[in-house]
């Protein structure tokens, strides 16, 4: 799907379990780099594979959701680009979180592996476990904590899966 015209992928929809809330439910976006105001100037196509990666809790959460920490990843195994964040977030407040605009774009055709799809993965972890993103690079489990994770593959061959078990930001 990254040398179509598409203008966005979208994940299915996955439940994240915050400590004494409900399960709060999200997506994962990724949209091609803007090239130009043409008809397909927003498509993956044009924009050569690269582009960002949103997460969006489409559920409403209560106004006692927690901060978070958020951090994205791209590719695996050899095609793996180094992970990006974490960003501090709290979803009650705003809906959608990405990177910065300087950290956001990925060059996702880089990172299509041998089965021609490429793997996103996005960690959610609550705030007080944020420092242990930056020692586990790219581990899915750290110390004092569970976080969630969830990952969409999207292929070139236009083939699309989710790995998004329902997870849990609770410490252990």
């Amino acid at each position: 799907r990254l040398d179509t015209h598409n203008g966005r992928e979208v994940s299915p929809q996955f439940d994240i379990e915050f400590p004494g809330q409900e399960p709060q439910t999200f997506q994962l976006t990724i949209y091609p780099t803007v090239q130009n105001d043409s008809k397909h100037g927003a498509g993956f196509k044009k924009a050569k594979g690269r582009g960002r990666i949103e997460l969006k809790c489409v559920s409403n959460p209560p106004p006692g959701l927690p901060e978070v920490g958020v951090r994205w990843r791209v590719g695996r195994g050899s095609f793996a680009k180094l992970p990006r964040g974490p960003v501090l977030h709290n979803f009650a407040e705003r809906s959608c979180c990405g990177l910065s605009k300087s950290e956001q774009e990925w060059d996702f055709k880089s990172a299509v592996d041998e089965s021609k799809t490429v793997m996103v993965i996005v960690e959610v972890a609550p705030k007080a476990l944020v420092n242990d993103f930056h020692g586990a690079a790219g581990a899915s489990a750290h110390t004092g904590g569970v976080p969630a994770v969830a990952a969409v593959a999207t292929g070139a061959s236009g083939r699309r899966s989710a790995a998004a078990p329902r997870a849990s930001t609770s410490s252990a």
